[in-house]
Formats: C-alpha cells, sequence, structure tokens
C-alpha cells in the first residue's frame, strides 16, 4: 500500500492567542494557584504538556502571571483581573487596525442584543460624564 493513501489527520490551527486565553481562563476559574499539570488537566487533550509549561513561561515574563516555586513544581498564579487584560487586548487590536470603524463595527455587529444594551448604557454614561456643565 501506497503511503499517500493513508488517512492523514489535518489538525487546525489554533487562532493567534487562543491557547493563551484558554490557559488564562483556567488560572481565573481555579482561584488559587496551580501547576503547568494542573492547567493541562483543566485543558483536556488538544494540547501536550510542554506547550501549555511555555506559554506559562511566556505569561510570566510578560508580568500577567506570577511564577513560584512549590516544591519540584512551579504554581502559576495571574496577576491581571480578566476584565482588564481582555480590554487591553482590545485596545491593542484597535491601535494596530487601518480602519478603526470598521473594527469597531464588526464587533457591534457580533454583540448579543443583551451586550448591545450594555453598551448603549456605557457610552451614555461616558457621553454624560463628558460633557461641558454649565453653570445657572
Amino acid at each position: 500500500m501506497e503511503a499517500s493513501s493513508f488517512p492523514v489527520a489535518k489538525q487546525e490551527r489554533r487562532a493567534f492567542g487562543e491557547l493563551q486565553g484558554r490557559i488564562l481562563g483556567v488560572l481565573w476559574a481555579a482561584g488559587r494557584p496551580l501547576t503547568a499539570a494542573e492547567v493541562l488537566t483543566e485543558l483536556g487533550d488538544d494540547v501536550v504538556y510542554t506547550t501549555v509549561a511555555k506559554v506559562l513561561d511566556r505569561l510570566q515574563l510578560q508580568d500577567v502571571v506570577r511564577r513560584t516555586k512549590v516544591g519540584r513544581a512551579y504554581t502559576f498564579e495571574p496577576l491581571v483581573q480578566e476584565s482588564a487584560f481582555v480590554a487591553d487586548r482590545v485596545r491593542g487590536l484597535l491601535d494596530r487596525s487601518r480602519d478603526r470603524e470598521a473594527v469597531l463595527q464588526g464587533f457591534v455587529d457580533g454583540l448579543e442584543p443583551g451586550d448591545s444594551a450594555i453598551l448603549a448604557a456605557m457610552l451614555d454614561r461616558l457621553n454624560v460624564s463628558a460633557s461641558p456643565r454649565t453653570e445657572s
């Protein structure tokens, strides 16, 4: 049988930053420091230990997580809140975009109905606080 007749499993490539986000999600949900092995257990079967350990090391170098030696292993805990981290990433995407309006429109178009109401209320509060105050 020719080698080309064997089925080849095609592994889909993750979106940029997806694994990093999943790992941080595990750490945020845990509410306590975790080892790389514990993070791996929570992530499931589609990733290997060395990849998780490498991503955690990179996050530690970026000051996103704290690494602490516990016995022979290291534990990792987030140093940033999830909301602040995600907001910073969104601002970074906007800053790198050539067309901020199109990016914002794409974001708004993908909102759930409840999310759009929350965003509208936030923008109303922002506009009220930014309005010049007139004295009577």
